[in-house]
């Protein structure tokens, strides 16, 4: 499965996608690859 940088998705493509993840106000979650930093 491939995932670009700071997809929005759901949180479940991002499991599968094994990244880190932060919650968007409307439920949804944004995919980081891992080891980058999320924004402040």
């Amino acid at each position: 499965m491939q995932c670009a940088t700071d997809l929005y998705e759901t949180r479940a493509t991002c499991d599968k996608c094994g990244q880190q993840m932060t919650n968007t106000q409307d439920g949804w979650a944004i995919c980081y690859p891992c080891g980058t930093s999320k924004p402040q």
